[in-house]
């Protein structure tokens, strides 16, 4: 009788097993991605930006997630209140570059019927210029240390994860479905035939 060995059906077991813990691992990254760079600051009123240098260290580092909510108007403002504001710059060829900026309010004041707002960086050692209430995009709300660039990366490339989740669980269902197939013939020669019953004629 020839030895049979169930190495092979272990392996694809244990191969299942990785596959759809992976395709979990990536399918809950890019769920948790999602709320934490848009989801949640949405449903609170916020918007999430990433922080790209160090000019608000200690208190918010590059890397962090830094959320930022509305400001209706200039009257919501004060001294030491940390805003992100729209600010242009230029590049070497003289093209208007706009960025945003997030530091705290140095100081306030009028300037006609307009508000002038001038803030620093905390790591700063000097003032940025002064800009206007138009320029406020929202003022700093929370931020989430260290996950910036990870979940910002997560959620721009969640429909690549969801889909690699999906081709680990067609690729595990599909080798389940095959390995089924090849033990079907198998159970099948395995089992025992019915008798078959023949009455003797009558003397």
């Amino acid at each position: 009788m020839p030895r049979t060995s169930a190495r092979p059906n272990a392996d694809i077991t244990l191969a299942r097993a990785i596959g759809r813990v992976v395709a979990t691992v990536a399918t809950t990254l890019a769920v948790v991605a999602l709320g934490i760079t848009m989801i949640a600051p949405w449903l609170l009123g916020g918007k999430s930006l990433v922080v790209e240098t160090g000019s608000m260290r200690p208190a918010i580092a590059p890397g962090d997630l830094a959320v930022i909510r509305k400001v209706d108007s200039p009257g919501d403002l004060r001294i030491g209140d940390v805003i992100t504001y729209q600010a242009t710059t230029h590049d070497p060829d003289g093209l208007a570059v706009k960025h945003f900026v997030t530091h705290r309010i140095f100081a306030l004041g009028a300037s006609g019927s307009d508000v002038r707002i001038t803030t620093q960086g905390d790591a700063n050692s000097a003032p940025d210029e002064p800009i206007s209430f138009a320029d406020v995009r929202g003022k700093f709300w929370y931020a989430v240390p260290g996950v910036g660039r990870a979940a910002t990366w997560f959620a721009q490339h969640k429909l690549l994860l969801l889909g690699a989740a999906g081709g680990v669980w067609a690729a595990s269902a599909l080798v389940d479905a095959r390995r089924r197939r090849r033990e079907a013939p198998r159970a099948t020669a395995a089992e025992p035939h019915p008798q078959t019953l023949v009455a003797a004629p009558p003397p």
